[in-house]
Order: structure tokens, then C-alpha cells, then sequence
């Protein structure tokens, strides 16, 4: 079976200003698993609902929700959902020609960037309803008003645009002190009352990276997993609460961020070699001497 060839279209209007026609957009609720390609555009796509399966040059990824994802015009890809549930995503489709202009004016490599590297990005719903408004705007405005509606929808686009390139940080390599802002972004994020609790996937959110990109950062300037970091902070955070305070222990578990006593007690005395009781009695011992 052959492959459908999409070309961008444009309404009847549009056929006399076909140079000042840069993006189309679709907010849609279904899947399409007919593999496809795009012969004149780039598609950015935003999963708002649901879980779906991106088959990308022959490559399965599942997306959830909150998700930007995209394919280039060298690309073949279909979209399955994933379970029955509901599933809603924009898409953006932005000419190649105008694309290459806006991406040369951050890093003249950014493009190939792109195609070469992470297809997939979490993103926050902040932005995504940033983008949501602008294009509710775009959708209000008559076919005639073109000028007015490609300005909205670059607006909403430079929004992924940022989000993407801020995602990349090793674009920035020859300007820039990779790890200088990965930590200080890191360090800004631990300063969250509830950074205890935080997930692997928490992380990847705060951070705008997918797990792959911040298993890769933590390997390189840390010397850990992700997981591996989370899980010692755990532990030394809940140390301190049983040396500085008088919380019960099940308390200091929770609030250290383990959902189980016994899970707490278990990973406490692997990394300690004492269980937390045992800790706390020796702590108290040494300070009355």
C-alpha cells in the first residue's frame, strides 16, 4: 500500500495570497493510522487528551497527554490511539521555506538539530493554553483577514518554537554553560516544598526534557539515574527530619515522599544500614554523650 502525500492546502481566498500563507492548524478528536507524509510542511503536533501511539519511519512512540511531538517533510508517520479513551491534539503545519527562515534567525544548525535528535517534548499546560487562546483568536477571524490570522498562529508558533529550542540546551554549547543553567534550573526546582514526592516524570515536566534527555543529563553531570538521584535525596531528607525533629516515622516517610512505611524502612536501612528507629536511638545516644 502506498503512503498518502499530503501538499498544505488553502481555501479559495487564499489561492491570490498563496506567498503570505505560512501555517495551517486542526484541533482534532480522532486518530488517523493511515501513514502519510508531508511534502511541503513541517506538522507539530499537541496531545491536550488521551494516550496515542505516533508511528514515526517505522518506529512506535506513545505519547500522553500534555505531549509535543512533530514530523519533518523526510518523515512517514500515522496516529493510533493508544486505549478507547477520548484523545484530542492540535496540529500546526508550517511551510519548510518559512520554517528554515525562523529557525536560522536562533542557530543556523537548529534545523538539522531538529531532524537528528528528540522528536518529542513534554510541555506545560501553561503553554498550552497560551497556544489554545491564540488560536481560539485565529479561528474567530474571516478567511479575508490573513494577515491578522498568520500573525496569531506564528505567535503560537514561536511558543513551541521556545519551548522546543529552550528544551535542546545543547544547541547553546558554543555560547553558553550547559551545566551552569541545567543545575541552577535543577536547584530552583528542589527548592519546591514538595520536591520530595517528585517523580522521574516530574521532573522531565519541570524541566521540558523527555526521559531519555534527563537520563542523559544526570549521567553526565551527576554521575546517577534520575531515579537514582531522587531516591538518595529521599533518603537524606528523611535522615535529617529523623535527626532535627521528633515526627513519628511514618510521618518522616511520608513526607519524604514513600507512599509505604514498609517500602521507607526497606530502603532506608539498604542505604544507611540501619533501620530508621534504629537511627533515630543511635542519633539520641550520641548527642547525651
Amino acid at each position: 500500500m502506498k503512503n498518502l502525500t499530503f501538499i498544505c492546502d488553502i481555501d479559495q481566498y487564499s489561492v491570490d495570497h498563496i506567498d503570505e500563507i505560512h501555517f495551517k492548524y486542526h484541533i482534532n478528536t480522532f486518530d488517523f493510522p493511515m501513514s502519510h507524509s508531508h511534502k511541503d510542511y513541517w506538522e507539530f503536533t499537541i496531545l491536550t487528551d488521551g494516550k496515542i501511539h505516533n508511528i514515526l519511519n517505522g518506529k512506535k512512540e506513545t505519547y500522553r497527554e500534555n505531549t509535543l511531538f512533530f514530523a519533518c517533510t523526510t518523515d512517514v508517520h500515522c496516529l493510533k490511539k493508544a486505549t478507547p479513551e477520548k484523545i484530542r491534539y492540535i496540529n500546526i503545519a508550517i511551510k519548510e521555506s518559512y520554517l528554515s527562515q525562523l529557525l536560522n534567525l536562533l542557530s543556523p544548525s537548529f534545523m538539522q538539530k531538529l531532524i537528528d535528535g528528540e522528536r518529542s517534548f513534554p510541555i506545560s499546560l501553561d503553554t498550552i493554553y497560551k497556544i489554545e487562546e491564540l488560536l481560539y483568536k485565529a479561528n474567530l477571524l474571516k478567511s479575508t483577514q490573513l494577515k491578522t490570522k498568520n500573525d496569531l498562529l506564528n505567535s503560537a508558533f514561536l511558543l513551541i518554537i521556545q519551548h522546543i529550542f529552550s528544551s535542546r540546551i545543547d544547541v547553546l554549547e558554543d555560547k553558553l554553560s550547559n551545566k551552569y543553567i541545567w543545575t541552577q534550573n535543577l536547584s530552583k526546582i528542589m527548592q519546591t516544598p514538595n520536591f520530595p514526592s517528585y517523580t522521574v516524570q516530574d521532573l522531565c515536566e519541570k524541566l521540558g526534557y523527555s526521559r531519555m534527555q534527563l537520563y542523559r543529563l544526570f549521567k553526565k553531570y551527576l554521575d546517577k539515574t534520575p531515579h537514582e538521584y531522587l531516591s538518595d535525596y529521599r533518603l537524606r531528607y528523611a535522615r535529617n527530619l529523623l535527626h532535627t525533629t521528633d515526627m513519628k516515622i511514618l510521618d518522616v516517610a511520608m513526607a519524604s515522599g514513600y507512599s509505604t512505611l514498609s517500602q521507607f524502612q526497606l530502603s532506608f536501612k539498604k542505604r544507611f544500614g540501619l533501620s530508621p528507629g534504629q537511627y533515630r536511638k543511635k542519633v539520641k545516644i550520641s548527642t547525651q554523650l
